[in-house]
């Protein structure tokens, strides 16, 4: 029940329209913290969705490795185009390109469905892999074409930054990541998964996630956002990390009074992509208490 309570939620902030330009102008312009100085990431683009506006940014357009962020495009590119039916195997491919167990075994058959949860919560690129490959089979495609859905996604909202160079955001080797983009963009995908369908980012706000295969096999998810359970308000979450990305992390949330937001930061550390969105969670909370 909570997680359709969310879904609702998100469906109403998400589905919002613009706000006029005239009530745009009314809001207060953000004024910038002094422990922003503290956030290691690269970039961060905070976005309000209403206002269709930044209230913050740093190097927003910044061109920068996306990680496991990439995995919203993935999820977005599969719900469109994959039935809700639909299956997916885990081949031994998968687990060598995704170079992440995560429990799952080769030969497992799963529901797409409960695939795409357990690889958002667990951000497992074998999931994404295998999910990949049943809609290259369903489209009666190459190994390719989700790639090609997703690139052409991207150049339908208008993300001028993002490229996408395979399904997971790892890293292709040591000096290619596997898909580029900014934190605006990243921000803006956020926002256009929840616009589509917020029920399929609806279990990244859980800690933890049981799931059981076709296969009769059981798993527990939990969750890379170790913010999860700490956010007010919080309506999706996705995590990445890679050695090229560094580590980067979306949320979206609620602030408040029906204040949809999407905060995105590309570039900080592992460990830091956390204190530093609570740095913005602050500044979020400050600025919405004056609006």
């Amino acid at each position: 029940m909570l997680i359709v309570a969310l879904s609702i939620l998100a469906a109403r902030l998400f589905g919002t329209p613009e706000k006029p330009a005239a009530e745009k102008a009314h809001m207060q312009a953000a004024a910038y913290p002094p422990e922003f100085a503290d956030i290691q990431a690269k970039a961060f683009y905070v976005y309000d969705v209403n206002a269709g506006t930044a209230i913050f940014e740093k190097n927003a357009t910044a061109t920068l490795p996306l990680a496991s962020i990439t995995k919203l495009m993935t999820t977005l590119v599969i719900a469109g185009n994959l039935p809700a039916s639909s299956t997916a195997t885990i081949t031994r491919n998968d687990l060598v390109r995704g170079e992440d167990t995560n429990g799952l075994i080769a030969g497992e058959k799963w529901k797409a469905e409960d695939l795409l949860d357990f690889s958002l919560i667990m951000s497992s690129n074998t999931g994404m892999y295998a999910l990949a490959d049943a809609l290259n089979a369903h489209l009666g495609g190459d190994a390719s074409t989700t790639i090609h859905l997703m690139n052409a996604k991207a150049r339908e909202l208008g993300f001028s930054d993002t490229v996408f160079f395979n399904e997971s955001g790892l890293d292709l080797d040591a000096t290619t990541s596997g898909s580029y983009s900014s934190a605006r963009d990243a921000a803006l995908l956020m926002a256009a998964v929840l616009k589509t369908d917020p029920s399929l980012l609806a279990e990244t706000t859980e800690n933890a996630e049981s799931f059981v295969s076709l296969s009769g096999i059981r798993h527990t998810a939990v969750n890379t956002d170790t913010l999860v359970g700490k956010i007010v308000g919080l309506v999706a979450s996705k995590t990445g990390f890679t050695d090229l990305a560094g580590g980067n992390l979306v949320v979206a949330l609620d602030a408040g009074l029906g204040h949809p937001v999407v905060a995105a930061l590309l570039g900080s550390t592992e460990e830091g992509r956390f204190s530093d969105m609570q740095i913005l969670l602050r500044a979020i909370a400050d600025y919405y208490s004056r609006q």
